[in-house]
């Protein structure tokens, strides 16, 4: 979303102990890699011309990336059966 004179900066991170990445079929064709984190910290920056910037942070966050496109340096686990 177009913001002159504003930038929004945000930044999700978790240890690799505390994240999983899966590989399962994509049910619209090819494969899909998915790397969760049931805790993350997360940093959002709020940067305005002439104002100060205005930061929020917590570490009692969840993501989910996922993505058609390998994920290099990420070991995948397993999928259960069934």
């Amino acid at each position: 979303m177009p913001s002159p004179g504003a930038r929004l900066h945000l930044s999700v991170s978790a240890g690799d102990d505390d994240a999983v990445a899966v590989s399962y079929a994509d049910p619209s064709s090819g494969r899909r890699t998915v790397r969760h984190a049931a805790l993350a910290v997360v940093e959002l920056t709020l940067s305005r011309t002439g104002d100060p910037d205005i930061a929020l942070s917590t570490s009692r966050s969840a993501y989910e990336f996922g993505t058609s496109q390998e994920l290099s340096g990420i070991t995948l686990e397993p999928l259960p059966d069934g």
